[in-house]
């Protein structure tokens, strides 16, 4: 899916962005461990349609 691809790309850049933030200490290891810990919506809905997916191929 297109958009799927999309919203990884950015997820990436948004980590990317936390990491070059952590070493100029704008952002400390615990509040980037927090922000890591956190599931995107994003990912929860792609897993959500490829099981419908694998369930219509059936």
């Amino acid at each position: 899916m297109e958009i799927s691809s999309l919203w990884d790309e950015e997820y990436e850049k948004c980590q990317t962005l936390l990491r070059d933030m952590t070493k100029k200490n704008v952002v400390t290891a615990q509040q980037l461990k927090q922000a890591w810990k956190i599931t995107p919506e994003h990912k929860k809905l792609q897993a959500r349609l490829e099981d419908l997916r694998q369930f219509r191929r059936q």
